[in-house]
C-alpha cells in the first residue's frame, strides 16, 4: 500500500507478486466435511483471506440471487457467517484481489446480465462496501485481475461470450 514508507520517508513503489506453489506428498483424497450454506444458484466460487485471520474464506457468486456470499472460515475448515454482498444481475464468475491497494482482498463479480463487472472493496475484516459497476461487454462469464501492464497494480479481465 502507498502508505508503506522507507526510513528516508519516500512511498513505497507497488509491486504484485505472482508465485505458483507445489506439493508433495498426501494421498490426494478428502475426508468428509459440509457444504456451507450459501445463496440462491451458486455459479462460481473463489477462496481468499477477507478476514486477514490466516486462513481462506469461501466466496460463492449467486447467479439468482445478484450477490455474492462470503462465508468466513475459523481455521478448522469450518465456516460462518451468512452475509451476502449485493452485486450487479446474474453474477457467474466471482474473483478476489486487492484492487485498491490497501492490503486486503477486494472482490469483483462478473455480471451475465448485466455487462458488467462489480467492485466491491473491503474493509479488512470481510466487510465488503462500495457500488462501482464496470461496462466490460456482452455477457461477461468470467473474470480475473492480475498485473497484464506491470504497473505494479491489478487489471480487470473479463470473458464475454
Amino acid at each position: 500500500p502507498a502508505t508503506v514508507k522507507s526510513t528516508g520517508g519516500a512511498a513505497a513503489v507497488p509491486y504484485v507478486y505472482q508465485f505458483t506453489a507445489a506439493a508433495t506428498g498426501g494421498t490426494g483424497s478428502f475426508g468428509g466435511g459440509f457444504g456451507p450454506a450459501v445463496g440462491s444458484a451458486p455459479y462460481s466460487v473463489a477462496v481468499g483471506d477477507v478476514d486477514g485471520d490466516g486462513d481462506l474464506d469461501l466466496l460463492a457468486a449467486n447467479s439468482n440471487g445478484n450477490t455474492v456470499s462470503v462465508r468466513l472460515n475459523d481455521g478448522s475448515g469450518t465456516f460462518s457467517g451468512t452475509t451476502n454482498v449485493t452485486v450487479g444481475s446474474s453474477p457467474y464468475s466471482v474473483a478476489v484481489g486487492d484492487v485498491d491497494g490497501d492490503g486486503d482482498l477486494d472482490l469483483l463479480a462478473a455480471n451475465y446480465t448485466g455487462g458488467t463487472v462489480s467492485v466491491r472493496l473491503n474493509d479488512g475484516s470481510g466487510t465488503f462496501s462500495g457500488t462501482q459497476d464496470v461496462t466490460v461487454g456482452y455477457n461477461p462469464t468470467s473474470v480475473a485481475v492480475g498485473d497484464v501492464d506491470g504497473d505494479g497494480d491489478l487489471d480487470l479481465l473479463a470473458a464475454n461470450v
